[in-house]
């Protein structure tokens, strides 16, 4: 029997969009919120770019603005953290209970200038 190989991305059941944003993030275990920039996002996860490495599983807290004074809340799990190099490191983040209205307006945000 023929067996089907089917790549990670053709899995995915939210489509991904490019996201060129700013956040802050909190490790669990951690009191010390940090600076990051997210990627890409689709409504099922969130890539972000760190200076810390993550073990896989590990619990984060994200803080990311939609509008001016306004933020979105988001617990994740992190799926996977691989190093891009010069102390970055590329981090993909299962979304835990997002509200999806939410994330639409990240969605549907124009980029930044």
């Amino acid at each position: 029997m023929e067996q089907l190989q089917v790549r990670q991305e053709d899995r995915r059941v939210f489509q991904r969009s490019p996201l060129d944003l700013s956040l802050l993030y909190l490790a669990s275990g951690s009191n010390q919120e940090e600076d990051g920039q997210a990627y890409d996002i689709s409504g099922g996860g969130i890539g972000i770019i760190t200076h810390k490495h993550f073990a896989s599983g590990a619990l984060v807290w994200l803080n990311i603005p939609y509008e001016v004074g306004k933020n979105i809340f988001i617990k994740g799990c992190v799926v996977w953290s691989h190093f891009v190099g010069s102390d970055r490191y590329r981090i993909g983040i299962q979304l835990v209970n997002a509200n999806l209205s939410l994330l639409s307006r990240l969605l549907n945000r124009k980029p930044q200038e």
